[in-house]
């Protein structure tokens, strides 16, 4: 009986603490639950989602000439979770300068070279997913107004397990004979040979070729292009419109050269190609699937279930309180009919 008086007390005491005596407790106490109310709905649907979303995504056109590539193609590539942002994962791109997130203002995904605020995406996704991966509504801007990707999919990859690391860079055209002159300029066929990656930029491999000063980078611009150094263009082969792995980057290449007025010009060369040395293997990044993660995910995910009905029961039960309480202090006053409801639910 003691113990049971002592927790009539303490119920007592939390619900003075939460709804309070007099009118400015009143006011307090509605503040209250409005505030916790709004915790829940921005914060209960990250609390309770099933879903693992993948740490590395890639935005890619499966048409290699799709004109996403030449409009928009700086905006594709591999991407690395950074953090979350509107309740979902958020990403940044490897080595470049656009972030991948959810806008909840739009309801779309968005690629932005802003983290937040920003609504300058020109390439977006409006299906409201919790995960980014495995969407193929993407809209893209082609330099004139807002148009479908048809061919644009985000899902689960890591460059390692897609692009290939180590190429080689070779035309059949590069002896070939114009005259008593070569068709390539001796120092412009230093460019072919054979590359490493050594990093990465705006979302692709950075390569090298071994021993020598010429990279292989894709510019910012929407093009692979071969230098001297990274970021010195134009380089001595370009090739518009780009791809996000070097190997699929066919057909487009020209090399560049001075010509007899010593004026730089570029020559189309429908040889170059770029092969892989090893074979890549087809593994996409995914969640860890063993039995004990799996069991501990679901707990989990329980565990945030449990957690927001019941502080939503609570919530309700406080509400209800509450206004049970101001309406029988309304009808102990004599009040009635729109007086009385006025008086129960009028806060101000």
């Amino acid at each position: 009986t003691r113990s049971l008086q002592s927790g009539l007390e303490q119920n007592t005491q939390i619900q003075a603490w939460m709804f309070g005596t007099g009118e400015g407790a009143s006011r307090l106490s509605t503040a209250v639950l409005v505030e916790c109310l709004a915790f829940l709905v921005g914060f209960g649907p990250f609390l309770c989602s099933g879903e693992e979303c993948c740490s590395d995504i890639l935005i890619d056109s499966s048409n290699h000439n799709s004109e996403v590539h030449t409009a928009q193609g700086s905006r594709l590539g591999f991407y690395s979770q950074l953090g979350h942002f509107a309740s979902r994962p958020a990403y940044r791109q490897r080595g470049g300068d656009f972030y991948l997130y959810y806008q909840e203002g739009h309801k779309e995904w968005i690629t932005s070279s802003y983290y937040f605020g920003s609504t300058d995406g020109a390439l977006n996704n409006d299906v409201p997913s919790y995960c980014v991966e495995n969407l193929d509504r993407w809209m893209f801007h082609n330099g004139s107004g807002i148009t479908k990707a048809e061919e644009v999919f985000s899902t689960c990859a890591a460059i390692q397990n897609t692009c290939c690391k180590e190429i080689i860079i070779s035309s059949s055209d590069s002896e070939r004979k114009v005259g008593n002159d070569s068709f390539y300029p001796e120092y412009t066929k230093l460019g072919l040979g054979r590359y490493s990656a050594v990093g990465m930029l705006n979302g692709r491999y950075l390569y090298q070729k071994k021993g020598f000063d010429r990279y292989l980078e894709y510019h910012k611009n929407n093009h692979w292009m071969i230098t001297t150094g990274v970021g010195k263009a134009p380089g001595y082969f370009n090739h518009q419109g780009g791809t996000v792995c070097a190997e699929n980057a066919k057909e487009k290449w020209k090399f560049g050269s001075l010509s007899d007025d010593n004026k730089w010009v570029w020559t189309s060369d429908h040889q170059l190609e770029i092969a892989c040395i090893h074979v890549k293997q087809d593994i996409i990044s995914e969640p860890l699937k063993d039995e004990k993660k799996s069991a501990d995910t679901n707990q989990t995910v329980h565990g945030g279930y449990l957690a927001v009905v019941v502080l939503l029961i609570v919530l309700i039960l406080g509400i209800c309180s509450y206004f049970a309480r101001r309406f029988h202090r309304s009808w102990s006053k004599g009040l009635e009919g729109k007086q009385l409801m006025r008086e129960t639910f009028d806060s101000a």
